[in-house]
């Protein structure tokens, strides 16, 4: 516990571009000045998607980090589920 307020940036810019009807790429820059649970960084991310349906998208990726305390390299995988459309555009 501190008294001390926590405070910084973090700036995101994304592009998705599509391969085929459900293959994706996603590339992602960002960079944050803050230490949370991420270290202070830039990063390049990025991906590839594929999309089962329009709920469920699985993804796989690299992610290097570059600055004094970002790790060097992350490899992920995931998964993204649909739950709602929240502008109710089709």
């Amino acid at each position: 516990m501190s008294d001390r307020r926590g405070s910084g940036a973090q700036a995101v810019f994304t592009v998705e571009r599509e391969l085929s009807k459900n293959f994706y790429i996603i590339s992602e820059a960002f960079g944050n000045t803050v230490d949370e649970r991420q270290p202070r960084g830039i990063y390049l991310l990025g991906a590839l998607a594929y999309k089962v349906n329009k709920r469920l998208q699985f993804d796989i990726g690299a992610r290097p980090g570059f600055g004094r305390d970002a790790p060097r390299v992350g490899i992920f995988a995931g998964l993204t589920v649909g739950v709602g459309n929240l502008l109710g555009k089709k």
